[in-house]
């Protein structure tokens, strides 16, 4: 699959803020598709800072495994 977008950490913040998860399922689910898909990437710097927090979308972050995913080029 070839990478077609490349978000960073303030994307996915206003995109929580905006669209919460318990609201718009749907959307998220697509949303997580794309990025396990490989064709969307989270810079691991990105990652890190996600995962530093302690709410819904930290959670989110690392229960998709988003972390463990390698960024190739």
């Amino acid at each position: 699959m070839t990478i077609r977008y490349v978000i960073d950490s303030s994307v996915l913040i206003a995109f929580e803020r905006n669209q919460p998860r318990d609201i718009y399922p749907t959307l998220w689910g697509r949303f997580e598709t794309l990025l396990l898909g490989g064709e969307a990437v989270v810079p691991r710097e990105a990652l890190t800072e996600l995962e530093r927090g302690t709410g819904d979308l930290a959670a989110w972050v690392r229960k998709t495994g988003l972390s463990t995913r390698p960024m190739t080029w």
